[in-house]
């Protein structure tokens, strides 16, 4: 979530979802092909990946509703999509849950997504209420250990990272494009929110860092949740950027064996 761009004030006295939605339809969409047949869209929510499969692609998050995006991934893909992951459950992210899967995507996310879109949420830190998505916005496959999905052109790994931006969130690999998609594990050119009314924390957040930059080289296109795409080396100088009292630092030590699990 990233949200430097609307007052504080005004998600209280207007709410946060309407004055998001507002701000989303009036910010251009800018859309980018960072791979053969993987594009994408970025506007004032956040990040959208559409990957292209031999019948039907996969989209990585939705933004606010779907506005021009869905068209934007038919003109871009000449496909309509069959599977929309959600890296985690905030609004900015899959608002446009229900439109896509009235076009008949199957939504595949956390297990503790689907739990936080079943239920009223409220974020006590900023005073946020998210009112539960109707039950057709719900996840319908929930994962909780690495798994993937053969679109027929590429492979999409969905690696769940616990405790970190959110209590579920998923970075989704792509082996054969080389792309690494974060959600808001990564925001670029940012400091990032950590939801602890969810079940995030700073600690958890380094942690799943330090799992998922090893799959990053020279070559890889890194996707944040907000921001311009990347590569290794803005998302070690996010990592950086983060508070952390250990000596040593498995991002920049590559002979570093031991870092931690899941939490």
């Amino acid at each position: 979530m990233h949200l430097a761009h609307l007052p504080d004030e005004a998600f209280r006295q207007t709410g946060l979802v309407a004055m998001s939605r507002i701000a989303y339809q009036n910010t251009p969409l800018a859309i980018e092909k960072i791979r053969q047949g993987v594009f994408v869209f970025r506007s004032a929510g956040g990040t959208v990946t559409a990957v292209a499969g031999s019948d039907g692609c996969a989209v990585i998050d939705t933004g606010y509703g779907p506005r021009e995006i869905k068209s934007g991934i038919t003109r871009a893909l000449s496909q309509a999509p069959n599977w929309l992951i959600n890296t985690h459950w905030h609004f900015d992210h899959r608002d446009g849950n229900q439109a896509f899967v009235a076009d008949g995507a199957r939504i595949v996310a956390h297990t503790k997504c689907r739990i936080r879109l079943s239920h009223d949420q409220y974020v006590h830190s900023l005073e946020w209420s998210v009112p539960a998505s109707p039950r057709i916005a719900w996840p319908t496959i929930t994962i909780d250990g690495a798994s993937a999905i053969d679109v027929g052109l590429e492979t999409v790994q969905l690696l769940p990272q616990s405790a970190s931006h959110t209590g579920g969130d998923l970075a989704v690999f792509l082996s054969s494009s080389n792309v690494l998609v974060m959600g808001d594990l990564f925001t670029n050119g940012g400091y990032p929110v950590i939801d602890e009314s969810s079940g995030g924390s700073l600690r958890g957040m380094i942690d799943a860092l330090e799992r998922l930059t090893p799959l990053v080289n020279a070559d890889t296109v890194v996707v944040p949740g907000h921001g311009q795409v990347a590569d290794r080396h803005a998302l070690i100088l996010f990592r950086d950027m983060l508070p952390d009292d250990r000596k040593s630092d498995p991002l920049t030590d590559q002979s570093t064996t031991d870092a931690p699990g899941n939490l």
